[in-house]
């Protein structure tokens, strides 16, 4: 469940968000040694800690975790807590998987950088707590009574561990802000299974399942005078382009995804599985990037609550034939963490400065979805809060006088906006699969960096999948996994026409099958073209036989298949009123014909009526 976002971030002066750059493994009590002692003795006072005027330790420290009990349901795990405190207050835009428990801590030189208002590094140390949750598999139990919460060995990370120091929890792709009074919250912290977890389980195979969240909220006191730290004056004289306050939103918008880091089963229902990916981006533009929190208000440049929206979809390739299997609705960006910016860039959190980075984890990514019906994607606009017209409601604000949320998805179906495959269709053997995601941001002038993919191999172990990255990240549209724009022949064709309403790309490929017969394959995907597609027609010559013709639009509705028809000389298929091929979509057509292929244009019509587009592809003529 999600806190209201009425609550959220008030402005763009008021806000100091910051991320975390290079988090080390220097804690004083090292799982090894922790580990050789017991926890009274390895806790029971915290070590001297030398701190410069931009580095210090946490106060009134409270940790809060919750766990995925739609996940941990289909994984046999069950949760007890013992020496929960009270609940603690939450930043508003924290999202709960599940049901929060809080327990204080003690901060053993848990050391934090503070540079220019931000939270530059989590330094060193770790936290101890009284309480915690047990976790248990069957009869294997994992007693989290006495928990520490350490300083990580990779960047932006923590590790959980237990009473005797051993590591059972990665905490990673956290949100963080620190308040102009010195309150900072880490929030949003996907809580993933180790290794050593998975095993005292006795399922090896959960390693690397994110099962939950935590968040940490501690008093810090900001660097005296307003001084800056030897590193930021570093960066300050180092050579740097010529960098944008805050509220200068000039130059060009261009934000790429970077990475898809991870790809998990985050529920089911019957068999069909929820899959949600984690996803890194960058601002690789000259523009600083609107970030705001939705029912935040009104802020420059467009006036409205401005922020990138998220989707993600997933192919499949068997026998030659790559179909799409299933599709998310949008998750709506609310705020970004301005990680490894570039030297003097704006790095509030409602800003993605010039060469930040931020990331939203799989339990971020997981919950607050809405329709895609309600984004225009090559406008970039979002259709709520009386805009583009009075009286215009949207998923979160379904009561008037709407502009502030009403409802927050959580008594949804587990199924609701999420990308769904069922068992069978991830059991297939021999086929390929594809999972791709989609960061959508008004006025970006490069969409195709902003997409990307990677093949995935699923694995079943009882109820779970896991999905393996077979391969290295891929930018660009998932169409490119059929047919690689870079090595194209006269029978592999893949085109994208880029409109003034939007682009369109169609992949396709023709295969002699041998005795006079080919096989014919089209995936045609609707990008951002903003009228959305009604109908294709591809020529095809006069005694051309036709065979095997089929349709798949990666649902299981077959009142909204396109209606094949032949004549003119064409091969035509039309959508059933209302059910255009929107954004973000792709079809699949194939059949078997008599005739080897030829280059030629296939026409794609619009579904507002306006002029036909012309894409050129492989024709059976």
């Amino acid at each position: 469940m999600i806190t209201d976002f009425k609550q959220g971030i008030p402005g763009l002066a008021a806000t100091l968000f910051a991320s975390v750059t290079a988090i080390s493994a220097c804690s004083p009590n090292p799982p090894e040694a922790a580990s050789n002692g017991s926890p009274a003795e390895a806790r029971s006072s915290a070590p001297s800690c030398e701190v410069s005027e931009q580095q210090t330790q946490l106060a009134d420290v409270v940790t809060t975790l919750a766990f995925n009990s739609r996940v941990l349901n289909e994984l046999g795990v069950t949760v007890e807590w013992t020496g929960a405190t009270k609940a603690a207050a939450q930043h508003a835009l924290s999202i709960w998987p599940g049901p929060a428990k809080s327990f204080a801590g003690t901060s053993a030189c848990m050391a934090v950088d503070v540079i220019d208002g931000h939270l530059e590094d989590f330094l060193s140390g770790r936290i101890a707590h009284r309480g915690g949750p047990t976790l248990a598999h069957g009869k294997l139990g994992v007693s989290l009574a006495g928990f520490e919460v350490r300083v990580g060995s990779e960047p932006r990370t923590f590790d959980i561990v237990t009473a005797s120091g051993e590591r059972v929890l990665l905490g990673n792709l956290a949100h963080y802000q620190i308040d102009a009074t010195g309150m900072l919250d880490v929030f949003n912290v996907d809580l993933t299974a180790t290794p050593a977890l998975a095993a005292r389980w006795g399922a090896p195979q959960l390693a690397g399942t994110v099962i939950g969240t935590l968040a940490l909220r501690a008093k810090v006191t900001l660097p005296r005078g307003g001084a800056k730290s030897a590193r930021a004056a570093v960066e300050k004289t180092a050579a740097a382009p010529a960098l944008k306050d805050c509220n200068d939103f000039s130059g060009d918008i261009d934000v790429a995804l970077t990475r898809i880091g991870s790809v998990q089963q985050q529920g089911r229902l019957g068999d069909k599985v929820v899959i949600t990916p984690s996803a890194t981006l960058k601002n690789v533009g000259t523009a600083n990037v609107p970030w705001q929190a939705q029912f935040s208000g009104s802020f420059p440049p467009y006036n409205v609550d401005q922020h990138p929206f998220l989707v993600w979809s997933l192919f499949r390739e068997v026998g030659g034939v790559f179909a799409p299997l299933g599709y998310s609705d949008v998750k709506h960006a609310f705020l970004t963490i301005n990680n490894n910016c570039a030297a003097g860039s704006c790095r509030i959190g409602s800003v993605l400065g010039l060469g930040c980075e931020d990331v939203y984890g799989v339990g971020t990514n997981g919950t607050h979805l809405a329709p895609r019906s309600e984004i225009l994607p090559h406008a970039g606009t979002w259709a709520h809060c009386n805009f583009p017209t009075p009286g215009t409601p949207s998923h979160f604000d379904q009561v008037a006088p709407f502009c502030s949320e009403d409802n927050d998805g959580s008594n949804e179906d587990v199924l609701v906006h999420r990308l769904v495959a069922s068992d069978a269709e991830l059991s297939v053997a021999g086929a390929n699969y594809y999972f791709a995601a989609w960061y959508v941001v008004r006025d970006d002038i490069n969409i195709f960096n902003s997409m990307g993919w990677r093949k995935i191999v699923p694995s079943r172990n009882g109820t779970t999948w896991s999905f393996a990255l077979a391969t290295a990240f891929r930018a660009g549209s998932v169409l490119d996994a059929f047919v690689d724009p870079a090595a194209q022949t006269p029978t592999r064709v893949n085109t994208t026409l880029k409109d003034a309403k939007g682009s369109v790309q169609i992949a396709a490929t023709a295969t002699d099958l041998g005795n006079g017969k080919f096989s014919y394959v089209y995936v045609v995907m609707n990008h951002d073209f903003d009228p959305n597609l009604g109908a294709i027609a591809l020529p095809v010559g006069a005694n051309v036989t036709i065979e095997q013709p089929a349709f798949n639009d990666g649902d299981e509705d077959s009142t909204n298949d396109w209606t094949l028809s032949r004549g003119d000389g064409e091969l035509s298929w039309a959508a059933p009123k209302g059910t255009a091929l929107t954004w973000g979509k792709a079809i699949t057509l194939s059949f078997v014909a008599s005739s080897a292929s030829s280059r030629g244009n296939a026409r794609l019509t619009p579904s507002d009526s306006g002029a036909a587009l012309f894409v050129e592809t492989v024709l059976a003529q």
